[in-house]
């Protein structure tokens, strides 16, 4: 695991009672594929080379390159399973499009957030193992994903990416009042070689693991951040 702040190691050690190790890219090197890799920021372009080299900030823009490059060969020949887990619709479409940019999937657009926060943003969710023990349909008030936050600038905000590849399962789709001929995807599973990649774009995210009152509800995040890193690949 490697992360900006606190926020997911304190849910999976206090909510899951799980351990998590720090991932470095040279540990790579042992050969050794972990189950499940989470690299997961606050910061609008993560430094995740500047975490994983012990800077804490990690606020320098456009260092994913050893350390992104390094997760995804464990994903593709080790069959790890590597999750994005972003703070809002900035980090989350930093790190789509460093997917992309390796030619893993291709993205055609970004649904961006809303300019009329009365009329909020459109999230749907399928039924589909990323979301298990939660609603389907329209994320409503259980799901805390309010309209008055929408418009607000950095973590609050939302979106979605129109992207395709082989063999991609949306989980959570998005669209808003402004855009409605194009719908983008804000959960979705990417398969890569033997693992495969979990990709979120949900408002404060991160953060919402561990304080109450955000828009997306505490429950759901932890719920969220469960199911990716407990459901083993062999049932789905």
């Amino acid at each position: 695991m490697l992360e900006s702040g606190q926020e997911v190691g304190t849910a999976l050690s206090q909510a899951l009672h799980l351990t998590p190790t720090p991932f470095r890219p040279l540990d790579t090197q042992q050969g050794t594929a972990p189950d499940v890799i989470v690299l997961s920021s606050k910061n609008n372009d993560p430094n995740f080379d500047a975490l994983a080299a012990g800077n804490t900030a990690g606020d320098a823009p456009r260092g994913a390159g050893k350390t992104m490059d390094a997760a995804l060969a464990l994903v593709h020949d080790g069959g790890s399973r590597l999750v994005l887990w972003g703070n809002g619709d900035r980090p989350s479409h930093w790190m789509i499009q460093e997917l992309a940019n390796r030619k893993i999937v291709t993205m055609t657009s970004w649904v961006d957030r809303t300019g009329a926060p009365w009329f909020g943003s459109w999230y749907f969710v399928r039924k589909h193992w990323l979301f298990d023990g939660l609603p389907t349909g329209a994320m409503d008030w259980r799901y805390d994903n309010a309209w008055e936050p929408v418009n607000a600038p950095g973590e609050t905000s939302t979106g979605g990416a129109s992207l395709s590849a082989p063999g991609l399962e949306i989980a959570c789709g998005y669209s808003n009042n402004e855009k409605k001929a194009i719908i983008g995807g804000s959960a979705c599973v990417i398969p890569y070689g033997k693992g495969e990649i979990v990709w979120y774009c949900l408002p404060q995210l991160v953060t919402a693991l561990t304080k109450e009152g955000l828009a997306t509800h505490s429950a759901v995040a932890r719920r969220l951040l469960a199911n990716v890193v407990l459901q083993p690949k062999t049932t789905h």
